[in-house]
């Protein structure tokens, strides 16, 4: 006779669950009963829910404030077993599952889902629009302080591509530096209510907003000076964050700046397309990938880029057993033949 055991992380999680991790790992009540609801619908175990508080920014919040820092040092742990290349139809059905999963966001949750704070709900974004457009500045700042720190001085002449443009938080900011932005996103409702509200925003009209429908979408983009992307590349799966920053090291130009962020490392975390594929398909969920620091590295080699600097960046969440990194790459010049 065979026994299988169940335990405790297996079992599907309940409303009753969801208001305990409210309470025990935010210390507060839910909001209200649908985003209770929105949480079990979306998570296949209490392992899965106990893990969306964790990684949730509110809880990241906390874990700052309180001082504390990550058990063990990542750096000695063991390598994940991550697929970043596959056929080119695998790579387009992942891709629409992305798209698919961000349509939705768009539209039911659009500012909630690029900052997953309870006052960006659509129930409050009344109050709080201001504040959420004005926190696209801080990654801006980042830009600029990384490209002092490196010498180099932002041209007022470059053309940017922020890849990931969600509702333009960082767009209108970058837009006050450049010449010109292409604002670039998957999700058509996100994109919508960009161009809404940063309508009057200063230099709103040196923004083109484009939406990048598939994969081969990629090889349409202009080329540029700049790139630009920040809490975006962690929500695609390894073969199409491949895809992305392939594309976009060859159509940066000859001296162009790459600057981005992307997890590099989380303990357990392994990726399979077809196993993905078969699990997630139709889900909603807002998901985190990693992609190996080596493979980030070769794809900008390949293309002639010189890493300038690479720094750990907390940006995906301060969580133990994880790293986030925040690239800066320098394309050089073609050498001119004697």
């Amino acid at each position: 006779m065979t026994i299988h055991l169940t335990t405790l992380d297996d079992m599907p999680p309940s409303e009753e669950a969801a208001i305990w991790a409210y309470r025990l790992i935010l210390g507060r009540e839910p909001e209200n009963a649908q985003i209770v609801r929105d949480h079990v619908e979306h998570s296949a175990s209490l392992a899965e829910l106990r893990q969306r508080f964790f990684q949730s920014s509110e809880f990241t919040q906390r874990y700052r404030a309180a001082g504390e820092r990550p058990g063990r040092n990542v750096s000695v742990f063991p390598p994940c077993a991550i697929q970043t290349e596959v056929d080119a139809d695998t790579r387009e059905r992942l891709f629409a599952q992305v798209a698919q999963s961000w349509r939705h966001q768009g539209e039911t949750e659009p500012y909630w889902s690029v900052v997953s704070e309870p006052g960006y709900l659509m129930e409050r974004i009344g109050e709080t629009r201001e504040a959420f457009l004005e926190s696209g500045r801080e990654n801006v700042e980042r830009l600029l302080a990384t490209l002092r720190r490196n010498g180099v001085t932002f041209d007022p002449s470059w053309e940017a591509l922020e890849l990931g443009c969600g509702l333009g938080r960082s767009t209108r900011w970058l837009a006050l530096h450049a010449r010109k932005v292409w604002g670039v996103d998957i999700s058509a409702p996100h994109l919508q209510l960009a161009q809404q509200v940063n309508a009057q925003a200063p230099c709103a009209e040196r923004i083109e907003w484009l939406h990048l429908k598939n994969i081969p979408d990629l090889q349409q983009l202009p080329e540029f000076d700049l790139f630009f992307s920040m809490i975006v590349l962690q929500h695609n799966p390894p073969p199409v964050i491949a895809a992305m920053l392939k594309t976009i090291a060859l159509k940066l130009r000859p001296r162009g700046i790459a600057f981005f962020q992307v997890p590099t490392y989380q303990r357990g975390y392994s990726f399979d397309a077809e196993t993905y594929l078969h699990l997630r398909t139709n889900t909603h969920d807002i998901e985190m990938h990693a992609f190996p620091q080596s493979e980030v590295f070769r794809i900008f080699r390949e293309q002639g880029c010189i890493p300038l600097e690479v720094f750990e960046d907390g940006l995906s969440g301060h969580r133990d057993n994880h790293r986030s990194n925040t690239f800066l790459f320098l394309k050089a010049a073609p050498e001119i033949p004697e």
